[in-house]
């Protein structure tokens, strides 16, 4: 016995104790320290049970069975509803019926993009590789989202629309403006329709009040169209690739009458590409916008926030599934819902803007704005 072992002696330090005090019924049966193991060990079992569930000896959080399924399922809704069907597209003024995307069908997803989906499931439906090889299937993802789809640089030629003007003239007369400006509203229009229709078929939107909902999108309806101008964004051509298929430069939505709203819209859309999101995160993100309890008028405050909270855990877990070491990812995007509400502001005095100058407010953009 040495100095070191006699701290670690049980009947050294039990004298050491009775010498400074302790008295004897302190000392624990041999009863109740089973008693106090067998408490410990069940307090341990409760708290794993309770804890996020873990795959593989990494840590990575996994999606349950039910939220893979809602993901699959928001996928796939908004693929069928991302751009206008051809019938809608022809009705736009200034929109020739040819110049559709080839391999388009509204029942199906588009040839554009299918080979990112088709990761998105894997990760959706728990695939057990490792880290590595999650990694390399990134890596070749995000290749393939830096290369142009092939329809952006060789469609075939288009002949040119009555609101584009002529080429190398400059600034566009009044009537191509006000042309324009007809074109980007109505394809405005039929982006809103699609976003209520989108809501209506978010697991657990419908559940809510019927005054909640209508509160819901008109609160929300610009800010998710920007997030879709984000999805459709081309950071090659700093161009938004809208449901026919164009590129759509800053230049062209300035003399289209966006004004002061068109410069930050670009910007936020090519804010959000640097974070690279694939397609699940940004349908997503539409979501938890959509479900924001904060908005003015909402009365039950509290339901809406736990269906929104239900998102936010889905993407909080597929995140981590993805890209487990960025830490600061999931803070990165949910930043961008401040930036949408002062575009969403911005917007709004681009109405009133629009308003002074007598310009045509169509009465469903007004209804969804709250503007009159």
């Amino acid at each position: 016995m040495d100095m070191y072992m006699r701290r670690k002696c049980q009947e050294c330090r039990l004298r050491k104790c009775r010498e400074v005090g302790m008295l004897p019924e302190c000392l624990l049966t041999e009863e109740q320290c089973k008693s106090k193991r067998q408490r410990k060990l069940l307090k341990k079992q409760q708290q794993q049970e309770m804890s996020p569930q873990q795959s593989d000896e990494d840590g990575t959080p996994n999606l349950t069975d039910e939220q893979r399924d809602i993901i699959e399922l928001l996928i796939n809704v908004h693929k069928e509803l991302e751009i206008p069907g051809p019938e809608d597209m022809n009705r736009v003024t200034g929109t020739s019926e040819v110049g559709y995307p080839r391999g388009y069908s509204r029942n199906r997803v588009p040839k554009k993009g299918t080979q990112e989906i088709g990761y998105q499931r894997r990760v959706l439906r728990g695939s057990r590789g490792s880290i590595c090889k999650q990694r390399r299937q990134q890596q070749r993802q995000q290749q393939l989202v830096k290369k142009p789809p092939p329809h952006h640089h060789h469609h075939q030629p288009q002949p040119p629309q009555p609101w584009q003007g002529e080429k190398g003239k400059g600034q566009l007369d009044p009537e191509a403006q006000q042309l324009r400006y007809a074109h980007i509203t109505e394809l405005a229009i039929l982006t809103i329709q699609l976003i209520v229709e989108f809501s209506k078929r978010i697991p657990g939107f419908l559940e809510l009040d019927r005054e909640d909902q209508i509160v819901l999108l008109k609160g929300s309806a610009v800010e998710v169209m920007l997030i879709r101008v984000a999805l459709r964004y081309n950071k090659e051509l700093d161009a938004i690739m809208f449901g026919n298929e164009e590129p759509y430069t800053r230049k062209q939505l300035l003399e289209g009458g966006m004004g002061s709203l068109v410069q930050p819209m670009y910007d936020f859309a090519a804010s959000m590409a640097e974070l690279q999101l694939d397609y699940a995160e940004f349908v997503l993100l539409m979501t938890i916008t959509l479900l924001s309890s904060d908005r003015p008028l909402v009365q039950n405050r509290t339901k809406v926030e736990a269906l929104q909270e239900r998102y936010l855990d889905m993407l909080r877990s597929y995140l981590k599934l993805r890209r487990p070491k960025e830490h600061l990812l999931l803070p990165k995007v949910l930043m961008k819902l401040t930036e949408l509400r002062t575009l969403n502001n911005s917007h709004s005095e681009l109405l009133f803007h629009l308003k002074l100058q007598d310009q045509n407010i169509p009465p469903l953009i007004k209804e969804i704005c709250d503007f009159h």
